[in-house]
């Protein structure tokens, strides 16, 4: 089943074509990578998916549902969460605070409404420390989240993912910048996410470690869709080498 869905999206600025009419689409409970050449549109794409931006024309769908002209907050609420290539954390908050404040805010249950402010707080708290603990930085709890290392940053947006009770993950270059140990900490994370049922759509510039975590790879190449296939397919496909390494001038 196909619980996401990007059908022949467009968007514009200016004369610029950054979407040409491009579809795909992410099966569940899958890891599938989005890759291509810088500028090839695939941040642009993700502020299409959770609604950042609006497409010119095409539709995006999420759980068969067309969100298209969705707000992000309601496409949010129906189980869509994001990362971000620039890391977007709350530096003045704690990065405890970071969490809490991605729970789902309103009482599932009638007498929740009447727990006394202070327990609920206690509870919110003790929930987003098992999501500090779940990305290794429990440790760093009531630090200041803009204090936190670039590393750190990239694992407390993970987390505040998590939190959201999000069932589709958008993760714009999770392994940019980061350590082989960091590296091998957020794979594990992605791995584990997979096996609890979620489905990840991740772009990604370090190839030897999507490849190695990715069922289906997409390649985009000037807002198109170029190439879809697994990754042993992809690294052998003569279209997306010549996208990413050129093609010979024959003499």
């Amino acid at each position: 089943m196909n619980v996401l869905q990007v059908q022949n999206l467009h968007k514009s600025f200016g004369g610029i074509h950054a979407i040409d009419h491009c579809s795909f689409s992410v099966e569940e409970n899958s890891i599938t990578g989005l890759i291509g050449p810088n500028g090839a549109g695939k941040t642009t794409m993700f502020d299409l998916i959770n609604g950042l931006l609006t497409p010119d024309e095409g539709h995006v769908l999420i759980k068969n549902q067309n969100v298209t002209g969705w707000p992000t907050y309601k496409r949010a609420r129906l189980g869509l969460s994001r990362t971000f290539q620039a890391i977007r954390v709350f530096p003045e908050l704690t990065a405890l605070e970071n969490i809490v404040v991605a729970f789902k805010g309103h009482p599932s249950k009638l007498y929740q409404a009447f727990v006394p402010l202070k327990k609920k707080n206690r509870d919110l708290e003790k929930r987003a420390m098992e999501y500090m603990e779940t990305v290794g930085i429990a440790d760093k709890a009531h630090l200041r989240a803009g204090d936190l290392s670039y590393g750190q940053q990239k694992l407390l947006e993970i987390a505040r993912c998590m939190a959201t009770d999000a069932d589709i993950f958008l993760l714009d270059e999770p392994a940019a910048g980061v350590n082989p140990t960091l590296l091998n900490t957020i794979k594990q994370l992605i791995l584990k996410l997979h096996q609890q049922g979620k489905t990840l759509l991740i772009v990604e510039h370090n190839m030897p470690f999507l490849m190695s975590i990715a069922h289906k790879i997409i390649v985009m190449n000037f807002g198109k869709e170029l190439a879809i296939g697994s990754p042993e397919e992809i690294q052998n496909n003569p279209r997306v080498l010549e996208a990413y390494l050129g093609k010979k001038r024959e003499e």
